[in-house]
């Protein structure tokens, strides 16, 4: 395809490159993959959300960190065992890119590098070489900080302690972009928790994936979380929030156990289901109501719980309840030995929000539309990955109306490129980078299902990366205009 292609625009839209600053694409530059984000207009994403990033890391922890995160990003490469964040971004720089790609540095992987998965409370010592860790990142390039407060171990923080860790990213001028500690039956306390953080440490406090989740949540905490949020900007407290156009959520099957559980990682927890005594406290716990911990299976059942991958492709886009009841076993046990056979290797969707929750969250004229992406390998994933952004234009925007065209591509590109200082992107004006989607409005259309979850959209027409064609009418070009994109510290 020679420089002097010309593309034909005549009755499309052009429209910026669409900016996903939440995606678990961390290791998609070391794969050898086609870069088939830009099929549904992503021209930048941004990766290490939710806790997680590849780095830091060290040799002792590295193999329970990649079996951790695995579900998640996919395996770590060996050669990124104990590398620093520096050294990491200077391999992904190496890489041919084919979009941009941004890194937050992982709240969860910083505690990992220094205390793996333990719940004891930190030494004086093991506190400032976190502190110092992330300073680390933060000078390397990191976009900001990312929190998961719901996983092993940041839930084993304290209020106070977060706050501490969010003061040194408040300091850079980098936002906290965080999963909050309960999504659930706590969302509302979480929820103040993360506006306390955001007012001890001076941070701008972003929220993930904001939702009410769970049956007996819907229908009112989402107008409570929202009142929280314009309740806190009136006073000073930087708060924004993002949210994906689905009412399910993905995540791994791991994260469905007790805190208590998780202390010695995936590991730990395959030592535990060998003990019939443990086992049997999982599932004693499984039928709790507990103010410490999100039960989704509690709140939400097991058939709600849908296989997205598992070392089984037939299992794949069936629910818990579904394989145990053809199983004939209690649903609870079959869960458990998925986890024990597949070595915790499982990733989940969970149904969990309400559908009129959603469109009332994606109807603020101040949402960010994310996919949230996992890059788990095989099954049936969620349809997020290949569909998100075709899915609100369609959905939300062509069909029911929710918000106008134009505030959807603002949400999709000049809202998330502010909130991550992307200065030059976002835009298409004199002095952006040509981060450039030509669509066809009347053919655009989301072909990603729960159930064929793969299939790319249809009437993104061509994408540019940084001047250069990156997708045309419809396919990848091999092109690799993609840049790594890094933030330089600026210290308040």
């Amino acid at each position: 395809m020679g420089d002097a292609l010309e593309l034909e625009a005549q009755g499309l839209l052009a429209v910026p490159g669409f900016i996903d600053i939440h995606r678990h694409g961390d290791l998609k530059p070391f794969a050898d993959q086609p870069w088939d984000e830009l099929t549904q207009g992503i021209t930048t994403m941004v990766n290490g959300n939710c806790g997680f990033s590849p780095v830091p890391n060290t040799p002792e922890t590295f193999i329970a960190v990649s079996d951790y995160a695995a579900p998640i990003m996919g395996r770590m490469p060996p050669a990124l065992c104990g590398i620093t964040a520096e050294a990491f971004f200077r391999s992904v720089q190496a890489q041919p890119l084919g979009l941009n790609i941004g890194y937050l540095v992982g709240n969860g992987s910083l505690r990992r590098a220094v205390a793996g998965f333990s719940d004891s409370r930190l030494t004086k010592d093991q506190f400032g070489k976190i502190l110092t860790l992330l300073e680390e990142a933060l000078d390397a390039g990191a976009l900001g900080l990312s929190m998961g407060i719901m996983y092993s171990p940041e839930c084993y923080y304290n209020t106070e302690e977060l706050a501490r860790i969010a003061a040194v990213a408040a300091r850079y001028g980098r936002p906290v972009i965080a999963h909050i500690r309960s999504e659930g039956r706590n969302v509302l306390s979480s929820m103040a928790e993360m506006i306390q953080i955001g007012e001890k440490s001076g941070a701008h406090i972003h929220i993930s994936h904001l939702k009410a989740a769970g049956t007996e949540m819907w229908g009112h905490a989402v107008d409570q979380i929202l009142e929280m949020i314009d309740a806190a900007r009136s006073r000073g407290i930087q708060v924004t929030f993002d949210a994906y156009p689905y009412a399910a959520g993905s995540t791994t099957l791991l994260s469905l156990l007790p805190p208590e559980v998780l202390t010695n990682g995936t590991a730990g927890v395959l030592r535990e289901l060998e003990s019939p005594e443990r086992r049997q406290y999982i599932l004693d716990q499984f039928r709790q109501n507990r103010q410490d911990w999100d039960n989704f299976v509690k709140s939400l059942g097991w058939e709600r719980v849908i296989i997205s991958g598992s070392s089984r492709p037939e299992e794949a886009g069936k629910s818990v309840m579904e394989l145990a009841d053809l199983a004939q076993e209690d649903p609870g046990s079959f869960a458990l030995e998925l986890l024990r056979r597949d070595n915790g290797q499982i990733s989940i969707i969970l149904e969990e929000m309400d559908p009129d929750d959603v469109k009332k969250i994606l109807s603020r004229d101040d949402c960010i539309v994310i996919s949230d992406a996992l890059y788990s390998q095989g099954g049936k994933p969620h349809p997020r990955r290949y569909g998100a952004f075709p899915r609100f234009l369609c959905k939300y925007v062509k069909e029911e109306k929710l918000v106008s065209l134009q505030q959807a591509i603002r949400e999709m590109t000049a809202l998330p490129a502010e909130l991550l200082a992307l200065h030059d992107r976002g835009r298409i004006r004199e002095g952006c980078r040509a981060d450039i989607v030509l669509l066809d409005w009347e053919k655009l259309k989301d072909r990603a299902t729960y159930t064929q979850p793969n299939r790319g959209s249809e009437g993104i027409v061509s994408v540019l990366v940084n001047g250069e064609i990156a997708c045309y009418q419809g396919s990848v070009t091999g092109n690799h205009a993609g840049r790594l994109l890094t933030c330089k510290p600026v210290l308040a």
